[in-house]
């Protein structure tokens, strides 16, 4: 993930002119992807803030839901001209976190980069604001959802009691939605091990899932494409594997 320092500001004066403040805070930014929206070339803003505490999160500094700054309309500013300049190169953005739905500009933020040059819109949630996800679901074209745990260890993964059920009510919601969505779990084996994968797996099956995702968790400062090698008891087990692909139309592997 890289700054948005690292966008020429000088191409930004003529939008930061006249705007009060940001509807979003980005804290961080990844100008060209493949992999965070299926099958598209994506832009990618990973917005401040998030309620809960994983343990293995891979960004503990978008923890904090912090007062906007100047810099903060700035950042913005940047970001929605070189969403301009790379129309043509670019079909989506996604928006990711921290938490993206924690903040209360989203829906506005949504509307404004979508009307750029009709980019399709991505969003990565961890299901924890189900209300806010029914409301951006009209301008959202595919949802990435996160399951942590099995539903009876989901405090222990996130930190916050009581944290599973908005996540079952955003998966109902997203079941019900007519939307394309993934349902992804990272993989960190210090306190979910491959029969708890199952478990939620099995569960996820009969919920409406039919994409799911096991992402290898990546320790803060691994270089990408760099494998931690801690996850190989998930990926190297080929029964743990035909499981999973048994109870779903498409499993993906992420390392």
């Amino acid at each position: 993930m890289w700054s948005l320092s690292a966008i020429d500001f000088a191409r930004a004066g003529s939008i930061i002119r006249g705007m009060e403040k940001a509807p979003i805070i980005i804290g961080g930014f990844v100008p060209f992807t493949t992999i965070d929206y299926p099958g598209q070339v994506a832009a990618v803003a990973f917005l401040q803030g998030c309620p809960w505490r994983c343990a293995y999160c891979s960004n503990p500094h978008m923890f904090e839901l912090r007062k906007q700054t100047a810099q903060d309309t700035e950042n913005y500013a940047a970001f929605l001209d070189f969403l301009r300049r790379r129309a043509r190169t670019l079909d989506a953005v996604v928006f990711s976190g921290g938490e993206a739905l924690m903040q209360p500009g989203i829906v506005d933020a949504i509307r404004e980069i979508r009307d750029i040059a009709q980019f399709k819109i991505g969003l990565h949630t961890n299901g924890f604001y189900p209300d806010i996800l029914e409301r951006v679901l009209p301008t959202v074209d595919w949802v990435g959802l996160d399951a942590k745990a099995p539903l009876q260890k989901y405090d222990e993964i996130t930190g916050v009691k009581n944290s599973a059920a908005p996540f079952v009510r955003s998966l109902e919601i997203m079941a019900a939605s007519g939307k394309p969505f993934e349902v992804r779990t990272t993989a960190y084996p210090k306190t979910l091990g491959k029969e708890d994968i199952l478990e939620l797996a099995e569960w996820l099956s009969t919920r409406g899932v039919k994409n799911y995702a096991v992402q290898c968790w990546r320790p803060v400062g691994m270089s990408e494409g760099e494998v931690n090698p801690h996850c190989q008891i998930y990926f190297q087990d080929k029964e743990f594997k035909a499981k999973l692909e048994s109870l779903f139309e498409k499993v993906i592997f992420r390392t």
